[in-house]
């Protein structure tokens, strides 16, 4: 653009002389003398210059406008820009923080999880232990005098059922001696009927010696009586 102001202000100023010299009167012209012709010709030049001089201002007048202009429009460019460019920092901000949350409370909701379910198996497992306990307790036989009564079932058991048998049978407490025989018998060894009777004893509180009841006295048989030698006949 500066170079068109130029352009134009040479041409403005090439044509000055001629424009001074066309505007004599032909008279004038034809009777001027050649220094008229050259101060008219020096005074175009210097209006060309002056024009030239203006048209530079300007140029550097416009020129400055242009500078002011776009540095307004890249400040105000730059002033859009760093909101927006503040806004998308903070949003990635919030978000990197809201994923990191996020993460946490996936590892918080992992744990509790996992306590949970630990805690359920312990509870599980404490239920199970009581309902054994006392499914034990309700099938446990009795026990008195720090002695506990065998199950039925079982052998010692067995030993128990006899003496308990030929105690009621006696109304009175058995002796050893009635009893081993019925439990040897039943393939129970000795040395066990002897011990189970021992406990026996103690589970019912029976204290000192028992002896196996007497038989019952038979009455001795009456001799029997003489017969009696038959009469003679009579002659």
């Amino acid at each position: 653009m500066k170079t068109i102001m130029l352009l134009g202000a040479l041409a403005t100023a090439a044509s000055a002389p001629a424009i001074a010299l066309a505007s004599m009167p032909a008279r004038s012209f034809a009777d001027a003398s050649a220094a008229d012709v050259l101060s008219a010709a020096t005074a175009a030049e210097a209006t060309a210059k002056e024009t030239f001089a203006s048209a530079e201002s300007a140029q550097a007048t416009a020129q400055t406008a242009v500078t002011s202009a776009e540095a307004t429009l890249k400040a105000a460019k730059d002033d859009a820009k760093a909101p927006a460019e503040a806004a998308v920092k903070a949003a990635k901000t919030e978000l990197a923080t809201a994923k990191k949350a996020v993460t946490a409370a996936k590892k918080e909701v992992g744990k509790t999880e996992r306590a949970t379910v630990a805690a359920q198996k312990a509870v599980d497992k404490e239920v199970k232990q009581a309902e054994a306990a006392k499914e034990r307790e309700a099938n446990q036989m009795p026990e008195q005098h720090g002695i506990r009564r065998p199950k039925p079932d079982s052998k010692t058991g067995q030993a128990w059922a006899i003496f308990d048998k030929v105690s009621n049978s006696n109304g009175s407490p058995a002796s050893t001696g009635e009893t081993l025989p019925g439990a040897t018998g039943k393939g129970i060894n000795e040395a066990t009927v002897r011990t189970q009777y021992a406990r026996w004893r103690k589970f019912n509180g029976i204290t000192g010696r028992i002896d196996a009841p007497k038989a019952p006295e038979v009455p001795a048989e009456a001799p029997p009586a003489p017969e009696a030698t038959p009469a003679s006949p009579a002659k």
